[in-house]
């Protein structure tokens, strides 16, 4: 819709609370502006009733998000193959002119410039959807925008230049959107939240850390070559393979999955940089993620038991603060997005976590171990499968 917020008019007790004054003179708002806090839902209100009303018209399915409505169409005949080796049209119940006149009694302000006809590759909310590929990725436009973006800020930070609270948010608020089809990219947020967090004020302006410019230039690097496109499809259900993770600072890491073990020793001097029992926890979750993609999975939904609360949290913001988990969910989230499996992890009491004697060495017989996978070379110096005598 265009200017969706300036068609919706203000109850008239209330205009005397949009005022604008400029130069002496004052003029009373009778239509809702952009960004009004108090008027988050109203434009809402006016878009779920278009909705309700083009279901009754037998348009449908229609997916929207504040003013942006993307509608789809179900051919009803076509799509069959001829003699000649041809394909019969495919023939559907509306048009976007249908819609368009179907809805012109309503006064729904329909953008002119930004519509786009029936196609099976469609832009919506800035992203463009491959609806035959089940997939989703930046349009060109788009990735170079935020990559312009990027550069000129990280020039500015190269002559040492501060930035300000503004900026900060803004730049971060751009990466978070895009983080829906880049997802292992949450993992390089982090050193911009914290940067954030300890501006003193909304009107400051800071020097940042070199763990932000790390990070941005992370992200300048990825949109500078096209991007992968994230898969859409269906995971199914979740699938829970009685798959437990452990680990203890004394012994090492063990993973069950029901009645199927393996295990890994520390190395002396894993210790220290950030790497402490919460890393090692992180690490347990990683090699359980290994385990299950050596041997194929894929399109899939698997819950992952774990008994450390803030473990469970950094994967599921897909961040943390140490930057040492953080480096584990950057390699766990590229396997998973590779896959297209989501690995969902819920809590458990220590007492009954499955893995928690095998993080301790008390591991089953040899025939039950899982099959082995080569670790990555970034834990080779810190972790060794266990040796059983």
């Amino acid at each position: 819709m265009e200017a969706a917020y300036r068609t919706i008019p203000v109850w008239p007790p209330h205009k005397r609370f949009l005022v604008v004054g400029m130069n002496g003179q004052f003029w009373i708002d009778h239509v809702f502006p952009f960004g009004l806090t108090t008027a988050g839902g109203v434009q809402g209100h006016v878009a779920d009733a278009t909705v309700d009303i083009l279901a009754c018209l037998k348009v449908s399915p229609v997916k929207k998000w504040v003013d942006d409505h993307l509608i789809f169409r179900i051919a009803t005949s076509g799509g069959l193959n001829l003699p000649d080796g041809s394909m019969s049209p495919f023939k559907y119940p509306y048009s976007l002119n249908d819609i368009i006149n179907l809805t012109a009694p309503l006064g729904v302000p329909w953008h002119t410039t930004k519509r786009q006809d029936f196609t099976f590759n469609v832009l919506y909310l800035g992203f463009l959807w491959d609806i035959p590929h089940k997939s989703v990725t930046l349009p060109d436009a788009k990735q170079q925008k935020y990559l312009a973006k990027i550069a000129d800020l990280l020039a500015r930070l190269s002559s040492a230049q501060r930035i300000s609270f503004t900026e900060a948010m803004s730049i971060n608020g751009t990466l978070s959107h895009i983080t829906f089809v880049i997802p292992h990219g949450r993992s390089y947020l982090s050193g911009i939240s914290q940067f954030i967090a300890q501006y003193p004020s909304r009107f400051a302006s800071r020097f940042p850390p070199p763990s932000v410019i790390n990070d941005l230039k992370w992200w300048f690097n990825v949109l500078s070559h096209p991007p992968t496109p994230r898969s859409l499809s269906p995971r199914g259900p979740p699938v829970d393979l009685d798959l437990w993770v452990d680990a203890s600072t004394d012994w090492g890491i063990g993973i069950c999955i029901g009645q199927h073990w393996d295990a890994w020793c520390t190395i002396a001097g894993w210790k220290g940089n950030g790497r402490d029992i919460g890393w090692l926890e992180a690490v347990a979750v990683e090699l359980a993620v290994r385990s299950l993609h050596s041997v194929g999975w894929k399109n899939a939904h698997i819950i992952i038991h774990s008994d450390n609360q803030g473990v469970i949290g950094a994967f599921t913001h897909g961040r943390s603060r140490n930057f040492q988990v953080n480096l584990v969910i950057r390699r766990v989230e590229q396997i998973a997005m590779s896959s297209n499996v989501l690995h969902t992890l819920t809590f458990t009491p220590s007492a009954g976590n499955k893995a928690d004697p095998v993080s301790r060495g008390e591991v089953g017989s040899l025939e039950s171990r899982l099959s082995s996978f080569q670790l990555p070379v970034e834990l080779h110096t810190f972790l060794a499968p266990h040796v059983v005598n």
